[in-house]
């Protein structure tokens, strides 16, 4: 099969993916519970970065504009809905946690911010009803499905732009944890953006994508990392015994600090640009 076709990566997809299941992914409990410790990841340098490019990117390409609808999707605490409500007409922020809902809510409150309309919703669910200029999505896994790319084509009028993995995350202590409890090395099956890429590429379109190599520090507290560290293992297995969490809480005891090297990946599509 050529790899210039959408069947060609809709079934790489298929294949690459065995451990990072949908079902996860979408478990509102779980990004409910990664809501309490957004806060400690907001104060992080990594933050500022992620945080920052988009809105620099987007005004570079005069695309953002006072009459403009904006949808954020997997708006979290609303990490970029807020920044994007500067610039736009309005601002639809969802997400499937009530926890960061509230957050954003907060935020908006406390800001007294008036074109923010938030909802709480599985967007694998949503029966979408409206079109945005511009589709918002920022490091959520539910861009580990192509499903999502096809939906996010059909609800953006025109622009969509999206942050995510670009195969690197390697944080020694996640990976000892791991092996130590599934007794074999992790291994990194979640869809690339590079894919994403290829995938609207195959279908036609003509996206642009860059990349940032990052070093993510994290200050080392021991409970908020234990607390990090059994909520993303809860991505591979539903709970972990007790004996799993104390030896994940041995790992962390001879470790020094909390280190990640990744490669984030930017990718900006007008879908009115089109590939040759």
């Amino acid at each position: 099969m050529e790899i210039f076709t959408p069947e060609f990566w809709r079934n790489y997809i298929k294949e690459r993916k065995s451990e990072f299941k949908t079902n996860r992914v979408a478990n509102k409990n779980l990004w409910d519970e990664a809501a309490h410790f957004y806060k400690d990841f907001e104060k992080e340098s990594s933050y500022s970065d992620i945080k920052k490019l988009p809105i620099k990117f987007l005004q570079e390409k005069n695309v953002l504009h006072s009459n403009m609808s904006v949808a954020d999707i997997a708006c979290g605490p609303g990490t970029h809905a807020l920044d994007l409500a500067q610039h736009c007409r309005e601002v639809f922020a969802l997400d499937i946690s009530e926890d960061m809902i509230n957050n954003l809510k907060e935020k908006i409150s406390k800001n007294s911010i008036q074109n923010i309309t938030v909802s709480c919703k599985d967007f694998f669910k949503e029966d979408f009803k409206n079109k945005f200029d511009l589709v918002f999505v920022s490091m959520s896994p539910i861009l580990n499905e192509l499903e999502t790319i096809d939906k996010l084509l059909d609800i953006s009028r025109r622009y969509i732009f999206l942050i995510f993995w670009a195969g690197k995350r390697e944080n020694t202590i996640f990976n000892n944890c791991y092996k130590a409890i599934f007794k074999k090395d992790f291994k990194w099956d979640i869809l690339d953006i590079t894919a994403i890429f290829n995938y609207l590429y195959s279908l036609g379109y003509s996206p642009s994508i860059f990349y940032k190599n990052m070093k993510w520090y994290s200050n080392f507290d021991f409970e908020s990392v234990y607390n990090h560290i059994v909520w993303h293992m809860k991505f591979y297995k539903d709970e972990l015994s007790e004996d799993e969490k104390e030896k994940i809480k041995d790992i962390l005891r001879n470790s020094e600090k909390s280190e990640t090297n990744v490669r984030i990946g930017y990718l900006f599509l007008d879908k009115e640009e089109y590939s040759e």
